[in-house]
């Protein structure tokens, strides 16, 4: 009977991914992240986004510029994204999705957004809308990667 238990539960997770590919889940099922750059004097930045499993690319974002990318959330509660990020400012790496961590106190369950400042990076709170201080920036030289360069 156990068996048949996880037989069943393995079925119903391949026939749900296969409607999600098929029909499309409602964007109200997915849960979002921002990027966003608020750095002063328009200064550009680099970011790379990525999970154990999917990695979102390394690009720029001008000024006030955003980055969002949409997932559902695993069955085992393990889902986690992070982003490294470089600006004239240094270099900043952080979580910025994690089921096991308190970003469901800031995102409230669905949606995180980040604010890039020349303070660091920013969990910005749902509940109140004002941004939270998470990391702030580290000398970018100990990274070994370059800013962008302003245009």
């Amino acid at each position: 009977m156990e068996r048949f238990s996880w037989v069943m539960i393995m079925l119903a997770i391949v026939i749900s991914n296969q409607y999600k590919v098929i029909l499309g889940w409602p964007n109200s099922w997915y849960t979002h992240v921002t990027i966003k750059n608020d750095l002063p004097d328009n200064l550009p930045l680099r970011y790379q986004c990525k999970s154990k499993d999917d990695d979102l690319g390394d690009s720029i974002l001008q000024n006030k510029e955003t980055f969002t990318w949409k997932f559902t959330p695993n069955i085992f509660e393990s889902t986690l994204y992070w982003c490294n990020i470089w600006s004239r400012y240094g270099y900043v790496s952080s979580k910025v999705f994690s089921e096991k961590e308190q970003f469901y106190h800031y995102c409230n369950y669905k949606d995180c957004t980040w604010s890039i400042t020349d303070q660091g990076i920013n969990v910005i709170d749902v509940k109140i809308g004002n941004p939270v201080l998470c990391h702030k920036w580290n000398d970018e030289k100990q990274q070994g990667s370059p800013s962008p360069s302003p245009q």
